[in-house]
């Protein structure tokens, strides 16, 4: 057991500072051994939601839903609080989708804008 304690720690302190990919690696670990490790879900969920330059929000959600399904029903602030951070990552994915469906119509409308100019 006290070898996924030092995972986890050697993982958070990647997290404090700034090495996100090594902090990953270390969760993963814990995870590898027990795959129910509390801290290690809620740990990777906000790496993938919060920290991560490329954010990956759907996989953020999943490991939430993962330490959600671990939650016992009597504990109704965490779980509170474990749907308002879905529905965070939720939104925010949405936000970053219409990002990109905006760029791409922009670049659609420059190129046809420019192939119009060169004729």
């Amino acid at each position: 057991f006290h070898y996924i304690r030092h995972f986890y720690n050697t993982g958070y302190v990647y997290e404090e500072v700034g090495l996100y990919d090594d902090a990953k690696r270390e969760y993963e670990r814990v995870l590898d051994i027990d795959p129910v490790f509390a801290d290690a879900l809620v740990s990777l969920s906000r790496l993938y939601g919060e920290k991560f330059e490329n954010k990956d929000y759907l996989k953020a959600i999943e490991y939430l839903q993962k330490y959600l399904a671990l939650l016992a029903p009597d504990q109704k602030e965490a779980i509170e609080e474990v749907y308002k951070k879905a529905d965070e990552y939720d939104q925010k994915y949405k936000e970053m989708l219409k990002n990109e469906q905006e760029e791409y119509e922009r670049q659609e409308q420059e190129e046809a804008t420019e192939s119009g100019e060169s004729q």
